[in-house]
């Protein structure tokens, strides 16, 4: 020693050998099960997704083309407004839908639902058409829906409003566009449904035509996404909304419909519907009430591995290497 506590270079060399022998045994011990309690203290506290609870769902966007909207043909009093809550959703809440489906009207020229095509009627007149049990249209006086039946045998009468010419298939301008509306948020990952594309049967559900003789994609598109849950918005809250509603509802969808991203052909339909739709069960909320729903899906997500469990189980294995190494090295 030189005095003042200091060593020479050799004796500190001794010193810190000395220690290390003196450590060792006892490192060589504690140090894995020290490992073994570190990692189960990072796996108790690692935030976790819940596994896999997150409802799955399809954004249904119903018939908001330009033949109902301001200028169309069959336009629908304040349907524009849907636009804008209709974006505000996709905006907020696009992530957490499986998929967004948008339903469009498809009509040819001549078709059974408009006006023109039946001899000395008007627009928004109520009639009953005849049917064959396959769905063929028996033909009437003075009639242009082209393809109809001389019907002699069993018929099925079906309830249809007339309507003025409306979202005539590939047009693209004028007040029977089917297009469309400008301006509303769509993404290359929609899917388009079209109805309504049969020229003798119109269908107001995007399910099915208003006889029930065919189904429209919709039903298989969403069971091959394995969808559970219908989230409902569009035009007319009281006729193409309202029966799509029903049949998701009849066919076994948790269905909603967003009344402020829906507007009625009129006020005491619309009410109607409502009601209606209340009572089988489908649920009718406003799109504030969609945000609080939707919530808990945003938390959930937000909860991820901070560390990924292949690499615990990699430190895992680790552990059990070392742990066992030790064990043999000190029975030696």
């Amino acid at each position: 020693m030189l005095g003042g506590g200091v060593y020479t270079r050799h004796q500190s060399k001794l010193k810190l050998s000395f220690r290390l022998s003196v450590l060792w045994p006892l490192s060589d011990i504690m140090w894995p099960d020290f490992v073994c309690v570190v990692c189960l203290i990072i796996v108790h506290f690692q935030p976790t997704q819940a596994a896999n609870t997150q409802t799955v769902s399809a954004f249904v966007i119903i018939d908001v083309q330009e033949c109902f909207l301001e200028g169309g043909n069959l336009a629908v009093k304040d349907g524009n407004a849907v636009i804008e809550v209709i974006n505000r959703i996709r905006e907020k809440w696009q992530r957490f839908f499986t998929l967004t489906v948008l339903t469009k009207d498809w009509h040819c020229k001549e078709h059974v639902s408009f006006a023109s095509s039946h001899s000395s009627r008007k627009p928004f007149e109520d009639v009953e058409l005849n049917y064959t049990l396959k769905g063929e249209l028996c033909s009437e006086a003075g009639g242009t829906v082209p393809g109809t039946v001389d019907c002699k045998g069993p018929t099925k009468t079906v309830a249809q409003k007339l309507w003025p010419d409306h979202c005539i298939a590939n047009v693209t301008s004028g007040g029977t566009s089917s297009n469309l509306a400008k301006g509303l948020k769509t993404y290359d990952t929609d899917i388009v449904v079209i109805k309504g594309d049969n020229c003798q049967r119109d269908s107001y559900s995007a399910f099915w035509d208003n006889g029930n003789f065919s189904s429209t994609a919709l039903h298989g598109t969403l069971k091959s996404y394995g969808v559970t849950t219908v989230y409902m918005v569009g035009l007319a809250l009281d006729y193409c909304v309202f029966e799509s509603a029903k049949d998701a509802k009849h066919l076994g969808y948790n269905t909603f419909v967003i009344r402020d991203a829906t507007r009625p052909v009129d006020n005491t339909t619309g009410d109607s519907a409502v009601s209606t739709m209340l009572r089988a069960g489908v649920n009718v909320i406003t799109s504030q009430q969609l945000d609080k729903l939707m919530e808990p899906s945003r938390a959930g997500n937000a909860q991820v591995r901070l560390i990924p469990d292949t690499m615990l189980l990699f430190i895992a294995n680790v552990m059990v290497v070392v742990t066992a190494h030790s064990s043999a090295s000190r029975s030696r």
